[in-house]
C-alpha cells in the first residue's frame, strides 16, 4: 500500500492540474475508495480472515510513515489553503486561475493521504490470515 501510496496521490492531484476533474471528484474517489476497501475487509473479517498481531518489529516504521505523511497533509493544507485565499483574492486571470488550481490540487492531495491514514488506521494490529495454514 505505501509503494503506491505517492503513485495514487499524484493520480488523484495531477486530474484536478490537468481540469479532467474538480477538487470534489478527487475527494468523492478518496470516499469510495475507502468505503470499497472496507467492505472489502468486513468480507475478510466476516470470512474468518483476519486476526490480531500483538505489537511487532516493524511498528516503528510505520510510525516514520505517518509521521511523514501527516506533515506532508498539514504542509500541503496549509499551502491550498493559502494558495486558495490569495487566488480568490486576485482579480480573475491567468494567475488567479492557475492559484486556484494548485489550491485544489494540494487540497486534492491532502484528501488522498488522509483516506489512505484512515483505512490503515482501521487495520491497527490486524492482519489477514491464510485459511490453509492459519497464518498471513
Amino acid at each position: 500500500m505505501i509503494l503506491v501510496l505517492a503513485w495514487t496521490v499524484g493520480v488523484g492531484a495531477y486530474t484536478v492540474v490537468a481540469r479532467w476533474h474538480r477538487l470534489s471528484d478527487t475527494l468523492g474517489a478518496d470516499a469510495i475508495a475507502v468505503l470499497m476497501a472496507s467492505l472489502g475487509a468486513l468480507v475478510l473479517l466476516r470470512s474468518g480472515l483476519v486476526r490480531p498481531v500483538p505489537a511487532d518489529a516493524h511498528a516503528p516504521v510505520r510510525t516514520v510513515i505517518v509521521v511523514l505523511a501527516t506533515l506532508y497533509a498539514v504542509g500541503m493544507g496549509v499551502a491550498g489553503v493559502f494558495l486558495g485565499v490569495v487566488g480568490a483574492g486576485q482579480d480573475p486571470g491567468s494567475t488567479a486561475d492557475y492559484n486556484l488550481y494548485l489550491a485544489a490540487q494540494s487540497l486534492a492531495s491532502v484528501g488522498s493521504v488522509l483516506a489512505v491514514l484512515a483505512f490503515w488506521a482501521s487495520w491497527h494490529r490486524l492482519e489477514t490470515a491464510s485459511t490453509a495454514t492459519g497464518s498471513g
